[in-house]
């Protein structure tokens, strides 16, 4: 029986979330399965990619993981792709509830493709592997929005700021500019979190080892 492999990346996620009262389905999950090494993955989309993984496209809209979850569900129905990839949760929430919500919300999505899978038979040929992590950058404008002496005066394009206030502040501002900068975290790892399964042991192919920077063929993981 051929497996069929799901990778979902959640964003914004860190190991130390793991908590019953937010994240209960991962918690399950590495009950069931196996936590992994916790070794950075570099370049995750561009070995998505590479390996003919069908990539769900996500929404900006809201609630955007709601929507993403429907297309994901619509794309296994439709097609049934060996390779999924998907994801879920926000780069860059606020802090306090508002992350926490967005933990759980997360979480949630996890536990909602879990019960489609078994509701439509195909879990007992399922690989599911959950990655923590993975954003692309922290937001800078929502950093630099909240320090009083910089908001409305800078924008941000890319990697490029571009002073937006008065030409007379610019000069003073500047040097706190670089300063606010200087402490704004950079990307976010990409650290795979937990195999899960049907199978007590999930022995890695070629393609989906190389994927995770884990064992390959002949390497089970336990």
């Amino acid at each position: 029986m051929k497996r069929h492999v799901y990778v979902v990346v959640l964003d914004g996620l860190r190991s130390q979330d793991l908590d019953e009262a937010l994240t209960p389905t991962l918690l399950t999950l590495l009950g069931e399965g196996t936590r992994l090494p916790g070794q950075a993955v570099p370049d995750l989309l561009e070995s998505v990619l590479e390996l003919g993984f069908q990539v769900v496209p996500p929404d900006t809209s809201y609630p955007a993981d709601a929507v993403t979850s429907h297309r994901l569900h619509a794309l296994i129905d439709s097609a049934d792709p060996e390779r999924v990839f998907v994801r879920f949760g926000d780069c860059d929430p606020p802090l306090g509830v508002v992350r926490s919500l967005a933990v759980r919300t997360s979480d949630e999505q996890v536990g909602k493709l879990v019960r489609h899978l078994k509701a439509t038979g195909r879990w007992e040929r399922s690989v599911l592997v959950v990655v923590a992590g993975g954003c692309a950058a922290v937001s800078a404008q929502r950093h630099l929005d909240a320090d009083s002496l910089l908001r409305g005066k800078v924008s941000v394009a890319g990697r490029r700021l571009r002073w937006t206030g008065p030409a007379s502040d610019r000069a003073v501002a500047w040097k706190h500019l670089q300063s606010v900068v200087s402490r704004i975290p950079g990307p976010a790892a990409v650290v795979p979190l937990l195999v899960a399964g049907p199978v007590s042991t999930v022995e890695l192919d070629a393609t989906v080892g190389r994927l995770l920077g884990l064992p390959t063929t002949g390497t089970p993981i336990t």
